[in-house]
């Protein structure tokens, strides 16, 4: 596995076997309304993973190198607007590696299954 779309296939797999598919809004929709804040499903499994992470990872790359050439040419009031937006694009980063860990945690608790699907016990 090399890349995030693959992982999102993973874990649509893994809803599948629960019974129910993270690709299909309606599923999510309905999940998410019926259920209480920190059960909902944050990431959007609709979406292309990779290129989402590639344009906030370079924009943030963007706004760090004019955040650099305002300090440089000591531009402050612009060095402060490139660095607040750089700021932003590191909470997308990170919200998504949050949404990320949140979605695996409540697969792995298995609570919005409709199957029989169960995780194999271990002895201690």
């Amino acid at each position: 596995m090399q890349n995030f779309n693959s992982v999102k296939e993973a874990l649509r797999e893994l809803g599948i076997k629960q019974g129910f598919d993270l690709y299909e809004k309606a599923t999510t929709e309905k999940l998410n309304s019926d259920d209480p804040f920190d059960l909902q499903w944050f990431s959007n499994y609709s979406s292309n993973w990779n290129d989402e992470l590639e344009e906030d990872f370079n924009s943030f790359f963007q706004h760090m190198k004019d955040y650099q050439y305002a300090i440089e040419n000591e531009d402050i009031k612009s060095a402060c607007s490139s660095l607040c937006e750089a700021m932003l694009y590191i909470g997308n980063i990170k919200n998504f590696f949050e949404f990320l860990k949140s979605d695996m945690i409540r697969l792995l608790r298995g609570e919005s299954k409709t199957t029989d699907f169960q995780w194999p016990q271990f002895d201690e």
